[in-house]
């Protein structure tokens, strides 16, 4: 996979489709994914090449590869594909080797031995928001329909759930998107994101990516991940600015408030210049380009969404010009033992 880094996303979709997808659910239709360890392993692929097309690193949500694609994780498209298969089996003539088949695991199961629809029902109820059924439900082919829908609904709400309870997805909850034309619409869930093929340069539109998915490398993420070893966890209220700030280096501050670096408010100045037109209310928003608001205003809206992309990248070259600032562990050590003595 070493040359998925430089593919578009769309072609990249198109690619995983047709070339890695058929691999990835060969044989799903007989062979349920009832070891967790061996669907770990499929998954594995899946998240890697994923995760490559994106521009993201190792430590990147892995929920978030699935909402900006609108790919389905390949263990609930490897339920739906059984389920259909075994539409297909229930639907099929009496005289149908097919059908013998199926009657036959139904026996199976019925006598409380191993069987295809016993480790459908299994998988089934194992995931994160299970789908409870039972030998009935999977005899009738209407009611495998309703599952199969069940399935989808699960993963969706699965989801939905990582998105509203991580902090990491904090720019990804509620956001909405504005079109060329200026109209205003709540952004789907799970669906190939048109800022994909609208940031035609790659190197831009990895770093919007990396921006609004938490996979950048500004110090509120930087120091999220730590080595075990040698330096304990950095509390997010010591993730501070490089270059001398007392505020958090996250996003907002980064983008909006930073005045310590005299290149990083030049080009500032010139990413607003240019969009603050653009923006709607933009007479209200000119006094107020330093509040979050703003920024989730401006990031999705896909008239200017090169111009932001453009910006994030050359703040991201700015603040990896400088090493970021990782404070001693005496200082917060001592502090949080002191909070915790004095409780």
């Amino acid at each position: 996979m070493t040359g998925v880094h430089g593919i578009p996303p769309k072609e990249g979709i198109q690619l995983y489709t047709a070339r890695i997808d058929p691999h990835l659910t060969f044989g799903c239709e007989i062979a349920i994914d009832v070891d967790e360890a061996l669907v770990s392993k499929l998954e594995a692929v899946q998240h890697s090449f994923l995760r490559r097309l994106l521009g993201l690193n190792s430590h990147s949500m892995l929920v978030i590869l699935f909402t900006e694609t609108g790919l389905v994780l390949i263990r609930y498209r490897r339920l739906q594909l059984a389920l259909s298969y075994l539409k297909y089996a229930a639907s099929c003539s009496k005289d149908h080797l097919a059908f013998a088949a199926f009657s036959h695991c139904c026996s199976l199961h019925r006598k409380g031995a191993s069987s295809l629809i016993g480790d459908i029902i299994f998988a089934l109820a194992r995931l994160p928001i299970p789908v409870n059924c039972t030998l009935a439900d999977c005899s009738v082919p209407e009611r495998i329909d309703d599952m199969s829908a069940k399935v989808l609904q699960s993963w969706e709400s699965s989801a939905m759930m990582f998105i509203q309870g991580s902090v990491r997805c904090h720019l990804l909850r509620n956001r909405i998107r504005v079109d060329p034309k200026g109209l205003v619409s709540p952004k789907a869930l799970i669906t190939f994101r048109n800022y994909l093929t609208l940031i035609p340069t790659p190197k831009h539109r990895r770093a919007f990516v990396r921006f609004i998915t938490s996979g950048h490398r500004l110090g509120v993420e930087l120091l999220r991940h730590t080595d075990r070893r040698y330096r304990p966890p950095v509390p997010r209220e010591w993730r501070k600015c490089r270059f001398g700030c007392e505020e958090i280096k996250d996003e907002f501050h980064a983008t909006l408030r930073c005045q310590a670096h005299p290149p990083l408010r030049i080009q500032r100045s010139l990413f607003l210049r240019h969009i603050l037109s653009l923006v709607p209310d933009h007479k209200v928003w000119e006094t107020r380009t330093d509040h979050d608001d703003f920024l989730r205003l401006v990031l999705f809206d896909e008239r200017i969404i090169t111009l932001v992309a453009k910006f994030i990248y050359e703040v991201e070259s700015i603040f990896d010009s400088h090493r970021v600032w990782v404070p001693p562990p005496r200082l917060y050590i001592q502090i949080h033992s002191s909070s915790n003595t004095g409780m």
